[in-house]
């Protein structure tokens, strides 16, 4: 907590053993002591005058944690981080209808908890990096000291932030940003070209809103954002090919002459925070006579290309088995971060198959998609590996545990016999305990739940809470379950354990059995957290990740018998991702079973 001159933390989020926590834990504690660090400048120096504008103290304070940790920490590309974790969080809350613009009206005292959310922090501290990169480090830089030091111990508004940077940038940052913080949502920039009698390449350019969901668009939809547009093509890379700012509905530039061969990519290391859907045409030139995916840009050039083919196919704009057949592409891919994002929407794709009769094709098409990272990187930890190495392979081996690779089966159930002669490397942890717990049975359970009791440090307490939701059989699920309710377990860590055994993404009875058991004990859970944001956080993950008429039916009759106005706003969320999840298989079943046919 920010307190002025006497921060707090949680001990899990401060005390780190560096020989005992893997490199995804040290970056998360090291980007939360900068972020409290940050609000001494930006929530405690200069406070939002109301809190309409919360953003101004936690987007600009996650915008400067990334920023002190790249340069504290430069080797572990930091900003990558920043892409799949707080990126990837507001591109998918801020597509809902049911999101809500960076400056929100707050009229109620019950509404102040719920907009400390995706929007305020990760939302908020995107559009300050992509206004960074439009007017200029020096400038951005100077706008903010002037706005630090005119506002000093007072209270300011977002138009004040705009006025200062307005003026040490002598560009038009007001009217800019007007649509990027007061509306909600964000804008799909659809991209074509056509060639002039010079054979010119024209680039087309139309933008219009994002819906994770297209049922969720209105009719009469005319937002238009200044949306800055920054290229870099085959021959310019790593340079910018051409800039400027699309502030119409439909712009045309041209771009001079251009091989066929050239791939062009728009929203250059995916600064800016909108999507781009690239004509058939346009898409395929990226992955003409490719035989490296590190052809294609920066890794983050990388993240964006297939981070938005995903939504593509999630909103039904790109079939799925297109989908598929670019992701055998990035076989050889070997940016841990480009990979984390192949993870996260995989994730989210496995949920939603699990009951088709293809899920076992699928399992065996992530199997193959991860061959040739998994023979790269091993099953072991080698000695001075690179920290982005481990970063990787701890994803990667993640992912084996989860789909039930024999081969990293057999490693991680010898690893764990064995742990007492051979200490099992922080990195790896995650992953073999993941197999374990899968295949193990209620001896290894109280295993767990031991280690979980005895945990030397709240991290690792946490991370075996965590761990826990693993579990498969519905004997040992039920035990879980109440476990977390018990006396032992803290009320944060009951979250962890239920929200992990609900996101269990391979195993068909988890999320239902979660579901159930909430619903069981729905007095005891809304006693406790009567007053918290934590209900919200219980119940979105749950919610979020049906995918039937019968459940989202369900769903909304037991919220209308027993309405939690304290989580109104994350239940409305929820149910709407639940919604979209229906409308992406009825687009996308078909599309699936031919590609896994």
């Amino acid at each position: 907590m920010e307190n002025f001159g006497l921060l707090t933390f949680k001990e899990s989020l401060l005390l780190i053993d560096q020989s005992n926590f893997s490199v995804q834990t040290r970056a998360e504690v090291a980007l939360v002591v900068a972020h409290e660090i940050a609000h001494q400048w930006f929530g405690n120096i200069v406070t939002m005058e109301w809190w309409t504008d919360l953003w101004l103290n936690e987007g600009f304070a996650t915008w400067i944690e990334y920023l002190c940790i790249d340069y504290c920490f430069p080797d572990w590309n930091i900003w990558n981080l920043y892409a799949t974790d707080h990126l990837y969080r507001a591109f998918n809350l801020d597509g809902l209808k049911s999101s809500h613009p960076i400056e929100v009206n707050v009229g109620l005292p019950s509404e102040i908890n719920q907009i400390f959310d995706s929007i305020s922090y990760c939302k908020g501290s995107a559009v300050l990096r992509m206004l960074n990169d439009y007017v200029g480090k020096d400038a951005f830089i100077k706008g903010l000291q002037n706005y630090l030091q005119k506002f000093e111990f007072r209270n300011a508004t977002s138009e004040d932030l705009w006025n200062e940077i307005d003026y040490a940038s002598n560009k038009s940052v007001k009217q800019m940003m007007q649509a990027w913080t007061k509306e909600q949502g964000y804008p799909v920039v659809y991209a074509s070209s056509r060639l002039d009698q010079n054979k010119n390449t024209i680039l087309i350019l139309e933008q219009e809103q994002f819906y994770n969901c297209p049922l969720e668009k209105t009719e009469h939809n005319d937002k238009i954002w200044n949306i800055p547009i920054s290229i870099v093509i085959k021959s310019s890379f790593p340079n910018i090919f051409k800039a400027f700012l699309l502030d119409k509905k439909i712009c045309e530039f041209e771009l001079g002459k251009i091989e066929d061969d050239e791939w062009i990519k728009i929203n250059a290391d995916n600064i800016g925070f909108y999507k781009v859907n690239y004509s058939k045409e346009l898409f395929d030139r990226f992955f003409r006579n490719l035989d490296d995916t590190i052809k294609l840009g920066s890794s983050l050039d990388r993240y964006g290309l297939i981070n938005d083919a995903f939504s593509f196919v999630f909103s039904g704009d790109l079939k799925a088995g297109e989908l598929m057949r670019v992701l055998k592409i990035f076989k050889n891919e070997t940016d841990a971060h480009v990979w984390i994002t192949i993870f996260k929407n995989l994730h989210f794709l496995s949920k939603c198959l699990l009951d088709r009769s293809y899920f076992a094709e699928y399992k065996k098409f992530l199997a193959d998609l991860i061959i040739e990272v998994k023979k790269k990187i091993g099953f072991e930890v080698k000695p001075n590996e690179d920290d982005l190495v481990k970063l990787l392979k701890e994803n990667v081996l993640y992912i084996l545990a989860k789909i039930d690779d024999p081969e990293f089966r057999d490693f991680a159930i010898e690893s764990y016999k064995n742990r007492s002669n051979k200490k099992i490397p922080c990195d790896l942890q995650k992953a073999v305990y993941t197999c374990v717990l899968r295949n193990g049975d209620s001896s290894v359970i109280d295993e767990f739940i031991e280690l979980y009791q005895k945990s030397p440090t709240p991290e690792e307490k946490e991370k075996t809470a965590i761990l826990l939701g693993e579990v498969c059989s519905s004997e040992l699920i039920d035990k879980v379950l109440n476990l977390s309710i018990s006396s032992i377990v803290t009320l944060e860590e009951t979250v962890f354990m239920i929200v992990s055994v609900a996101k269990n993404s391979t195993n068909p009875i988890s999320l239902d059995k979660a579901w159930n058991f909430v619903k069981d004990n729905w007095s005891l859970f809304v006693n406790r957290y009567a007053d918290s944001v934590i209900l919200g956080r219980l119940l979105k993950p749950l919610i979020e990740n049906f995918s039937t008429d019968e459940k989202l039916l369900e769903v909304e009759k037991f919220f209308k018998e027993n309405p939690v106005p304290q989580a109104d706003q994350a239940i409305k969320q929820a149910i709407e991702l639940a919604r979209s999840n229906i409308y992406f298989l009825e687009k996308q079943d078909r599309e699936f079973e031919l590609f896994f046919s």
